[in-house]
């Protein structure tokens, strides 16, 4: 079994997955939905990638299990127009949002994939497309809590 921290990481890549162009989504990059890649090659656009953040982990311990609070921040690059370059931008970082928190359980929701755990939205960023540029950033930034057993960091 996976460490429960790649579960995590693992079940908000899933989410993201769900970004297809349909319905309310305007984009359809969820067959390019990735973990820990910084940087997106040319071909990944338009792509997602999910990083740990550079934030220290804060851990609670309560003798058997420990709580980990962890920040992540959902970094995803599409084609920009070149009159206006926001709009993509702000436009995905929208569909991020509908696939993280409207999805399976509405906005409240205690679970990422099988792990308890409590997800926040902290914040985002939309970046300025530079020149000579054909694509723009949204960047969204959460916390994630969960548990884990000392001693078996598979089990919460």
């Amino acid at each position: 079994m996976d460490p429960v921290a790649l579960q995590v990481l693992e079940a908000i890549r899933d989410r993201l997955k769900a970004i297809d162009g349909s319905g309310d989504f305007t984009f359809n990059v969820g067959e390019r939905v990735y973990l820990g890649r910084l940087f997106l090659n040319p071909n990944d656009i338009p792509g997602i990638s999910v990083l740990e953040d550079d934030d220290p982990f804060e851990v609670e311990d309560n003798g058997t299990r420990y709580k980990e609070t962890g920040t992540y921040r959902v970094q995803g690059v599409v084609a920009a127009d070149d009159d206006n370059p926001l709009k993509a931008g702000h436009q995905l970082l929208a569909d991020m949002k509908r696939a993280l928190f409207l999805a399976p359980n509405g906005p409240e929701f205690e679970k990422l994939g099988d792990v308890p755990t409590s997800m926040t939205y902290t914040g985002r960023q939309v970046f300025q497309r530079e020149d000579g540029q054909r694509h723009c950033e949204a960047h969204l930034f959460l916390t994630v809590a969960h548990f884990e057993t000392w001693g078996d960091p598979t089990a919460t």
